[in-house]
C-alpha cells in the first residue's frame, strides 16, 4: 500500500505542478498580448499594470520552477511504479528499494498527501482510516 501511495502522491503533484506551469504560462501570454494592445491604445495606465502581471507570473514561474518540479514528481511516480512491477519481492525487500527511492523525494505538499492517502485507502477498502481533509487538502483534490 505504501507503494501505491507514493506513486499517487507523486502523480498528483505532477499533475498540480504541469496545471500551475500551464496556467501561468497561459496568463503570461495573454496579458502580454493585452499589453501590446493597451500601448497601442495609448493606454499607458492599463499598459504599465498589465506589463507588471506579466512581470509577476514569468518571475513566479521562472523562481519555482512549476514545469522542473513537475518532471521531479513524474520521475519519482516512474521509479515507485516500476517498483510496482517486481513480482518477486518480499515486503522486506519492497521496503527496502521503497526506502531507497523516496531519498530523492523531492519536497511535498501536506494538503496533497493527505489527499492522496485517503485515495488509497479507499481503493484498498479501508474508508474506516480516512483522514479528515480540511479546506486546504479538499482545494488541493479539485485542482490535482
Amino acid at each position: 500500500m505504501n507503494i501505491h501511495y507514493s506513486v499517487r502522491l507523486h502523480g498528483r503533484h505532477c499533475r498540480l505542478f504541469e496545471r500551475l506551469r500551464k496556467i501561468t504560462s497561459f496568463l503570461t501570454v495573454l496579458a502580454g498580448t493585452a499589453v501590446i494592445g493597451a500601448l497601442k491604445t495609448e493606454s499607458t495606465a492599463l499598459g504599465v499594470a498589465l506589463g507588471l502581471v506579466v512581470t509577476v507570473l514569468g518571475t513566479a514561474n521562472l523562481v519555482w520552477d512549476f514545469g522542473g518540479s513537475a518532471r521531479a514528481h513524474e520521475g519519482q511516480r516512474k521509479k515507485y511504479n516500476g517498483l510496482l512491477s517486481e513480482s518477486e519481492l518480499t515486503v522486506a525487500e519492497a521496503d527496502r528499494k521503497r526506502s531507497v527511492i523516496a531519498n530523492d523525494d523531492p519536497g511535498e505538499i501536506d494538503a496533497l498527501r493527505v489527499v492522496a492517502l485517503n485515495d488509497i485507502y479507499r481503493t484498498f477498502g479501508h474508508g474506516d482510516l480516512l483522514e479528515r481533509e480540511p479546506f486546504a487538502s479538499k482545494f488541493m483534490r479539485f485542482i490535482a
